[in-house]
This record gives C-alpha cells, sequence and structure tokens, in this order.
C-alpha cells in the first residue's frame, strides 16, 4: 500500500495518528505528502489516505488537553470559490509534534 502511494519518496516522519473521520493509523511524511495507513476495526483491514502538499495554500496547528491527555492537530487550509476547506491530521504523537508541523509548513509555503 505504501509503495503504491508514496514509491521512491524519503520517509521524514513517522507517527500514529488520524485524519478526519477515521480511525487511528500510521502517519508516513515524506517532502509531496502526508500518507495515513489507517487500521479499520474489528479485524484490522488496511485502508489508504493521502493529503498531498500542493493541494494546500496554509497549514495550522492547535494543541487541545482534556482529562489530561493531549491531542495535537495539524490543519492544512484550502481556499476556493465557495470558501476554505481545512483537512485536519489529529492524533500526532507529542515529542516530534512542533518538528513535523514546521516540516509541514516548509513543505507548503
Amino acid at each position: 500500500m505504501l509503495k503504491k502511494e508514496a514509491k521512491d519518496e524519503k520517509f521524514y516522519f513517522l507517527s500514529t495518528g488520524a485524519f478526519k473521520g477515521t480511525t487511528f493509523g500510521y502517519l508516513f511524511f515524506t517532502e509531496t505528502k502526508v500518507v495515513l495507513i489507517e487500521v479499520r476495526p474489528p479485524f484490522g483491514k488496511l485502508k489508504t489516505h493521502v493529503y498531498e502538499y500542493k493541494k494546500y495554500n496554509e497549514v495550522d496547528y492547535d494543541m487541545t488537553k482534556a482529562l489530561g491527555i493531549t491531542n495535537n492537530m495539524i490543519y492544512l487550509n484550502k481556499s476556493g470559490l465557495f470558501g476554505s476547506k481545512k483537512d485536519r491530521v489529529t492524533h500526532i504523537s507529542s515529542p516530534n509534534f512542533m518538528e513535523i508541523y514546521e516540516f509541514i509548513k516548509m513543505q507548503i509555503k
């Protein structure tokens, strides 16, 4: 699955996480995209989701804390004819979160 979506690409970060509306999976960050391999219950069927940086013109982040748990989110924003749209990458592991955000910000600039 990953070979199909990111053939010949170098991976800069690997993290657990999710996209809006998905269950948890594994995030792979390259110079051109972020790929999520979603692990779907109940039997662990895999599904691929891809956000290509070139489709976005802005990136932002948010860190929310509830019940002692921190949820790190990166918002990929694109403007269009009928307003802007935000795609969200969530539940990124804390240790590398700001590093991942800065990396994506460099790619979208």
